[in-house]
């Protein structure tokens, strides 16, 4: 994570942060469904990633999901898409 990518996020504190380990998922903060936990975990199990953090960050339009340096960029937009799919059910 760059200097700056951290100074944001003392500024833009996440909702929510998912860590994703060895083939699990836990909500390091927040209160997420375990069903968008399952998700995230068999994700990056078909994407071989093993380990990472998944930020939830409030913006004007809602819930925006951001990545750790850990996930590759390619697989951002998937992870987006679960996310639109969960994500009416999490409340701010």
């Amino acid at each position: 994570m760059s200097f700056f990518s951290w100074l944001a996020r003392l500024v833009r504190r996440p909702v929510f942060i998912v860590h994703l380990h060895d083939g699990h998922a836990t909500a390091e903060k927040g209160n997420l469904s375990l069903a968008f936990l399952a998700d995230c975990v068999d994700l990056a199990a078909k994407r071989g990633i093993s380990r990472g953090r998944i930020f939830g960050i409030w913006k004007d339009d809602g819930v925006t999901l951001e990545f750790s340096p850990e996930i590759p960029e390619e697989h951002h937009q998937v992870f987006r898409n679960v996310w639109g799919l969960h994500r009416r059910r999490h409340k701010r």
